[in-house]
């Protein structure tokens, strides 16, 4: 009987184990997802600096070259 229920402990113990391994891999996840989002979002708001500085202050745009400004502007 004190065989099973030692058994029974160290199983559960396994158990207890292996979650707490995976909680900071689950974690490093989600640090990890959020780096993407916040790397993302950077690139998409620098892509559209780039686009707007080199549609709308152009010269030939200040100097009324084009019929209209691009929609971007």
């Amino acid at each position: 009987m004190l065989v099973g229920s030692s058994s029974v402990f160290f199983r559960l113990c396994q158990c207890v184990f292996c979650f707490l391994s995976l909680v900071p891999l689950a974690s490093a996840s989600l640090v990890l997802l959020a780096l993407a989002s916040l790397a993302f979002s950077l690139l998409l708001s620098l892509s559209h600096n780039l686009v707007t500085y080199f549609c709308c202050s152009r010269s030939d745009i200040n100097r009324g070259g084009l019929p209209h400004r691009p929609a971007i502007c």
